[in-house]
């Protein structure tokens, strides 16, 4: 987890981004618990199914996390914290870590300053407001994912409550790239971009963000986020050659040994 001391503007932005990212990646159920978010969903990401934080709370933390196992058990999956920089108490990774929890899944956050000029959108890259069934079937293609986790994959995407950009790139009729966008009034989280195999390396995912960070510009929008996997080289490599060369803060997943 990250340890570098933060100012309070950067703090307050790194609060409003998770609070983002809640509702980008909405889980089914939510439990509050003395400053700490339970999320439970289908197990398809971590995101969605794990103990996340949002403020400092009065319970032991030991406490809390045995609260917190028994939630997961009863949903039938292994119990996952996402440290962040807003974890609380300041050592509950070092408490878990005493409890068996492994770290894994290094996470930088990159963010983006939008209100200044950006390059001109692809005029081939169609954006859409709402979730389209070419949309879907792209995701489903590129991905391939089976139809029960398309299906799956739609509800999630219709019960985010935020405005959306869904972005595709057509060339000769198979759609070669897509991206999503999900806004705020001064946010715009970027996620779920690919690019069919058959057509990688022509700079079509560059084209669809760039387009989808455009389209948010004109709204108002000012800051651009992305998560990355550290060790995820190639997709580092890319969102800097986008813009996004500034990390905001690091997270990490904590999960018991052998689950």
């Amino acid at each position: 987890m990250e340890t570098t001391p933060f100012s309070d503007e950067e703090y307050a932005l790194i609060k409003k981004i998770e609070e983002h990212n809640f509702q980008s990646v909405p889980a089914l159920r939510t439990i509050e618990l003395d400053g700490w978010i339970i999320r439970l969903s289908d197990g398809r990401t971590k995101r969605s199914n794990s103990v996340n934080f949002c403020g400092p709370g009065q319970q032991i933390a030991s406490d809390k996390i045995a609260k917190c196992e028994a939630y997961f058990r009863g949903a039938g999956i292994p119990a996952c914290f996402r440290n962040t920089p807003l974890m609380h108490p300041e050592n509950c990774q070092e408490i878990l870590g005493q409890k068996g929890y492994r770290e894994f899944g290094h996470t930088d956050a990159m963010i983006l300053d939008i209100s200044a000029p950006l390059p001109s959108p692809d005029s081939r890259v169609k954006l859409e407001d709402q979730l389209s069934e070419s949309w879907l079937e792209a995701h489903a293609r590129i991905k391939n994912l089976t139809e029960e986790e398309k299906l799956g994959l739609k509800k999630t995407l219709q019960s985010i409550s935020l405005p959306m950009i869904y972005a595709s790139l057509d060339i000769g009729g198979t759609i070669a790239a897509i991206g999503q966008g999900v806004l705020s009034s001064d946010l715009v989280g970027l996620f779920d971009f690919m690019t069919d195999p058959d057509f990688k390396r022509q700079g079509l995912a560059m084209n669809v963000a760039n387009s989808i960070l455009q389209a948010s510009q004109k709204k108002g929008v000012e800051i651009a986020y992305l998560q990355v996997e550290q060790k995820n080289i190639g997709a580092k490599k890319f969102w800097a050659s986008v813009g996004f060369n500034t990390k905001l803060y690091t997270y990490s997943y904590s999960m018991r040994t052998g689950t």
